[in-house]
């Protein structure tokens, strides 16, 4: 009985850790200026604006909770610089050159 009580709270424990994503980028040429974080809304068909942050010597990052995994876009200084990404409730790096976002890296994992 013991066991069983020490499995859900280790259960309980570990889903509470990933109560959300949290997105890191490094883009290698990336002017500072504002990253946007939009959706589309399949009942619509209209981009929705998730987020936006400041960009840094070409760092950014997003922190919030998804419902469900869903496809999002990041829009980088100026509506042709983007990157396409599933995104869910885990931790996210990206590291790229903003002359090559065709091949960026992406990495995804939960703690």
């Amino acid at each position: 009985m013991l066991l069983l009580a020490v499995i859900i709270q280790a259960c309980n424990n570990n889903s509470t850790a990933n109560d959300g994503y949290h997105i890191k980028a490094d883009i290698n040429g990336l002017i500072n200026g504002k990253a946007h974080l939009v959706k589309l809304d399949l009942n619509t068909n209209e981009q929705i604006n998730v987020d936006s942050t400041t960009i840094e010597n070409g760092k950014f990052s997003f922190k919030g909770k998804v419902d469900s995994p869903y496809l999002h876009t990041l829009i980088l200084k100026g509506k042709s610089n983007k990157i396409h990404l599933f995104l869910d409730n885990s931790n996210i790096d990206i590291r790229g050159n903003i002359d090559n976002l065709e091949k960026v890296h992406i990495t995804s994992y939960k703690n």
